[in-house]
Formats: C-alpha cells, structure tokens, sequence
C-alpha cells in the first residue's frame, strides 16, 4: 500500500507509467520517498544539464511541447532517466553536446582559453536501447531511452549539422575523457565548474526541479528560464533570452529581456544554435551562482 501511495505521487511529478513508477520505487527503496534526492555529483550534472536544455526554449518553436522536449523522468539517487521522443533528441543534443569553434581555438593562445558551448567534459555511449551521458571524473549520470542505437547515431548527426561551420565537436576529438580545451575552460571558471564551490552548492534546486519537470511545465503553456545570481551588489537576474553575440568575457553583466514566446519563431535573424544565455555574459567569479529556477507555466 505505500509502495502504491509514492507510485501515484510519484507519476504526478515525473509523469511515468504506474507501473513504472512502482518499478522506480523498488529498485530505490521506499527510503528515498517518491522523488529520491541526487547526490551531489548528480545534482551537479543535472543542474547543468537542466540549464543548458533550458537555453534551447523550444517552447516558441513547438506548439506540442512538453518541458523542453522531455515528457517524462526516472530519477534515482545516482542517475536520472529522461523520456525523449526521436524528433526532439536532435535538439536535446544540440544543447549538451560540447563544441567549440576553430576561431576561439585560434584566440585561445592570447585569451588562455576558448569558449566551450554545451555541457564541457560531457561524453556519451549506448548500451543496449539507452544512450548514457556523463562527465569523466562526476558520479552521475543521464540516461536517454532510444529506439535503437542508429536512432542515437543520427540525432548526433543531425545536432551537428545544426552548428555553424567551423564548429569543433569534442565527442570527436576525445570520446572517452576531457579534452585539454575542455579543461582550461572550466579551470578558467572554478565557481562555476569547480566540484564543491558554489555552482556546486547551489545545485539542489535546479536538480528539484528537473525531476519534476513534466509536472512543473505543462503542454501548450509557455515556459521560460531564469538564474538568479548573487553578486557583490545583491542579486542578479538572468534568463534565458538570447542574443546574437557569444558569451562575451567583459567584467560586466550585459542586460538581459525575457523571451517572448507568443510567437513561435526563434528572434531575427538569429540562428537557435549560434546564439546563446546571456546568463555567461557575466564572469561566474562575481557571481556566487545561487540560482532560482522559475517558469511562467500558467501554474
């Protein structure tokens, strides 16, 4: 009977199957409650997943989303499983996939580093009809059930093709571990990337909230992303709304308009996978990254 009791309150949130659900709560134990908590490293992944799949706003482009492309999530302690439909994976992985451009490789010798766009350190692999994400060295990790593993292939294919020419794809270059270029990146942003400082902190809620996101975002409502950061002089907002420009490297935090999602077509003359979060305009060591995460679902 408790098990049936954290079934049903657990599809509410996650929007799984009972019986999956049920399946869930057996495999973790009834100690972890209907929504287990992640650990720290998983928390941390999630919490940067979450943020990156939240720049992607499909919600102006697609009028049937359901929570930024996912309609359902498993979370365990140590993992969390992510209900995907094939049309949206291309999306998705455009989202996470760490690239850089040969341009910022070529600046990185006067900068000290180049600019990673995606999840830095984030690596995949298939087993069986699951495609696994995580990040060498972090105990966690995303699992995205797919039709096959060709299905995965080409949804990679496809998030590629999406970039601008030029575009260099660290799955490529270092398919198992970090890549140097990856390294000087979040070296060059501790607070950010550093396990155990304050994004590290800070990322209990975002981890909440994605594992509750189908409840949190209905269908057909619009939906967005904001960070709140704590800086020197109080807090900072940031949302998802993008400009044309990369993350620029400025001691100042450039000002930032909510995405308008009454239209359905990305700003002009903007390319969805050039553009990016003005929430990286600012530099993280100004920030202490304590973040909210708020949606205007209509809820």
């Amino acid at each position: 009977m408790v098990k049936n009791r954290f079934a049903r309150r657990r599809k509410r949130y996650t929007h799984q199957g009972h019986e999956h659900a049920l399946e869930s709560i057996r495999r973790d134990g009834r100690a972890c409650g209907a929504i287990p908590v992640a650990t720290g490293p998983q928390a941390f992944l999630e919490a940067h997943a979450l943020e990156r799949i939240g720049e992607w706003d499909p919600a102006c482009w697609h009028h049937d989303i359901l929570g930024f492309g996912i309609t359902w999530v498993d979370p365990s302690p140590t993992s969390i499983a992510l209900g995907i439909p094939t049309r949206f994976l291309p999306d998705i992985i455009s989202a996470l996939i760490p690239t850089s451009s040969q341009v910022e490789l070529a600046d990185s010798a006067d900068n000290g580093y180049a600019e990673v766009y995606g999840l830095p350190g984030l690596r995949h692999r298939t087993v069986g009809r699951t495609a696994i994400l995580s990040v060498p060295g972090i105990n966690g990790r995303i699992e995205i059930p797919v039709a096959s593993p060709e299905i995965w292939d080409k949804a990679i294919l496809i998030a590629k093709a999406s970039w601008d020419e030029g575009s260099v794809f660290f799955w490529d270059e270092c398919p198992t571990d970090w890549h140097p270029v990856e390294r000087a990146f979040t070296q060059a942003w501790p607070e950010r990337h550093g396990i155990g400082d304050n994004y590290y902190r800070a990322s209990r809620l975002a981890s909440d909230v994605l594992r509750r996101l189908p409840a949190i975002c209905a269908p057909f409502a619009a939906h967005d992303m904001w960070f709140n950061y704590r800086g020197k002089d109080g807090y900072e907002s940031s949302s998802n709304g993008r400009t044309a420009a990369r993350p620029a490297r400025s001691s100042t935090s450039s000002s930032t308009a909510k995405t308008a999602c009454a239209s359905r077509s990305g700003p002009a003359g903007m390319s969805s996978r050039s553009a990016t979060s003005t929430a990286m305009s600012a530099p993280m060591s100004v920030w202490s990254a304590t973040w909210a995460v708020a949606w205007t679902c209509g809820i």
